[in-house]
């Protein structure tokens, strides 16, 4: 759901899209220095002394894992902004949230549960070891 797809845009770069910021998380360069614009429009929504893109694209990384504890029911959302909050309640849902909800979030939860504490270490940036084929994923 993070990285875009053939399918479409990945989560991060949606929620740049629904808070109205003009940066592509996904493809700026962090060290980017962010318009004036997006400081401003970030600041009002939370993320204080955002300067470059790769500051306002850690803030768009906490909204999405707060985004998806919310939506599988591991989590309120209450630290979610309004824009957020309010496109993730929108029907019909949004094909980003989607694809998340009907696709990888049941494909995660019906693995081997290896596999699965594989996938949740590499999303979360940890080492995921090589299995027995040579896959990190299938370890």
């Amino acid at each position: 759901a993070r990285p875009p797809s053939r399918e479409g845009p990945g989560l991060i770069q949606a929620l740049a899209r629904v808070v109205g910021l003009a940066i592509d998380p996904w493809s700026d360069e962090d060290g980017e220095l962010l318009s004036a614009a997006d400081q401003q429009l970030l600041g009002e929504l939370g993320c204080t002394r955002a300067r470059r893109v790769g500051d306002g694209t850690a803030w768009l990384e906490n909204q999405a894992m707060g985004l998806v504890s919310r939506l599988v029911g591991q989590e309120s959302g209450s630290d979610l902004s309004a824009p957020i909050h309010d496109w993730s309640e929108r029907t019909p849902r949004d094909p980003v949230l989607e694809r998340l909800l009907t696709r990888l979030w049941p494909d995660l939860i019906c693995c081997a549960d290896q596999e699965r504490h594989a996938l949740i270490r590499g999303a979360a940036g940890g080492r995921v070891p090589a299995g027995p084929s040579g896959a990190p994923t299938r370890g």
